[in-house]
C-alpha cells in the first residue's frame, strides 16, 4: 500500500505539522541554569546558547512528572513539553523557585511552533527565522522546528506550501512515531514510571551530580535491573480490536499502547511496559502473536 504524501515525506524527504498546541514556557533571570540543572535528569550547565536537551522533571520517588525538551538561549532558557503537561511543568518549575532569581513566561498561545521532520528537514528548514537548532523529533527521525509569533502563521505556512513540503496530518505522525519507536508521556508511559522502565535513558544524565530523585535512578541503575520496561511491539494481525491485553501463557503481562495498523496492513503496532520474565515467552495479543524490540 502506498503511503500518503504526508507520511512519505516524514520517512524519506521533509514533511511539516502544526504543534502550537505543545507547551512553551521561558525561563529567564540569573539563577535560570543553576535551577534547571539541579531539577532536571540531563545537564543543562555546559550547554552553549543554541544547543538543546531532552530530559525528564521526576519528583522525590524518582517518577517521571514531564517529559520535555530545554533549549539555552543567550539570554533564557526554553522548556518544551506535551499540551497535557502545560499546568504541570510549571507548577512543578514554581514550587522550587524559592529565593531563586527565575521568572517563568508561557508562550504557548502567544506563539506558534512548526515541526520539519524527515531526512532532508534540516536543509529545507535552513536560514528560516525562527528556527530552533537542536529540535526534539516527535516523530523519531530528523526534525527540527520553527517559532514565531501568532501573527505569522499564515506567511510561514506559505513560504512551506510554496517549497513543496507536504503537510503531515494527526494519522502521519501517529503512525510514523510509532514506527520509529518514539513512545509519548501519558499515552505509553505515565507519572507512575521511573526513567529506567521508559527505556529512555538518552533523557537521563548519569554523571551530573544531584538533582530531583537522583538517588533512585542511581540506586536502580546500580542494580542493573528493573521490574517492568517499555518495549515496542508488533502484533501479526491486521485486527483492530478492543482487548489490548498481552499475555504470557493466558497471563496478562502488559497492555498495548498507541495500537496503529502498520502501513502495509499486515500487521498493528504499538508499545507496551512489559513485566520482566515476559520478553523470555511467546506473547500474543487477542490469540495474534506478538513480537518486542527495545527502543
Amino acid at each position: 500500500m502506498s503511503s500518503s504524501p504526508g507520511h512519505e515525506g516524514l520517512i524519506k524527504r521533509a514533511a511539516w505539522f502544526d504543534i502550537s498546541s505543545r507547551a512553551r514556557v521561558y525561563a529567564t533571570g540569573e539563577d535560570r541554569i543553576r535551577l534547571l540543572h539541579a531539577l532536571a535528569s540531563n545537564a543543562i550547565e555546559g550547554l552553549e546558547p543554541g544547543q538543546a536537551t531532552s530530559a525528564f522533571f521526576l519528583n522525590p520517588q524518582g517518577r517521571i512528572q514531564v517529559s520535555c525538551r530545554i533549549y539555552v538561549q543567550p539570554d533564557k532558557v526554553l522548556i518544551e513539553t506535551d499540551a497535557e503537561h502545560r499546568q504541570a511543568l510549571i507548577e512543578y518549575l514554581e514550587n522550587y523557585i524559592i529565593m531563586d532569581d527565575v521568572s517563568l513566561e508561557d508562550v504557548t498561545d502567544s506563539t506558534i511552533a512548526i515541526a520539519i521532520e524527515g531526512p532532508l528537514a534540516a536543509e529545507l528548514a535552513a536560514g528560516r527565522e525562527g528556527l530552533m537548532s537542536g529540535s526534539h523529533s516527535l516523530c523519531g527521525s530528523d526534525g527540527v522546528w520553527i517559532l514565531a509569533d501568532a501573527s505569522a502563521k499564515p506567511s510561514l505556512v506559505s513560504e512551506l506550501e510554496s517549497a513543496r513540503i507536504p503537510k503531515a496530518t494527526e494519522t502521519d505522525v501517529f503512525l510514523t512515531r510509532v514506527e520509529n519507536h518514539r513512545p509519548v508521556h501519558g499515552v505509553d508511559y505515565t507519572d507512575r514510571n521511573i526513567p529506567h522502565e521508559t527505556d529512555l535513558l538518552e533523557f537521563v544524565s548519569l554523571s551530573k551530580g544531584c538533582y530531583v530523585g537522583q538517588e533512585i535512578v542511581e540506586r536502580v541503575h546500580s542494580q542493573g535491573q528493573v521490574n517492568r520496561v517499555l518495549r515496542a511491539i508488533e502484533v501479526e494481525t491486521s485486527s483492530v480490536t478492543d482487548d489490548l491485553a498481552i499475555r504470557l501463557d493466558g497471563k496478562e503481562v502488559g497492555r498495548l499502547t498507541s495500537p496503529v495498523l502498520a502501513n502495509t496492513q499486515d500487521r498493528m503496532l504499538g508499545f507496551s511496559i512489559l513485566r520482566r520474565g515476559a520478553e523470555n515467552g511467546p506473547l500474543e495479543v487477542n490469540g495474534a502473536k506478538a513480537l518486542w524490540q527495545e527502543l
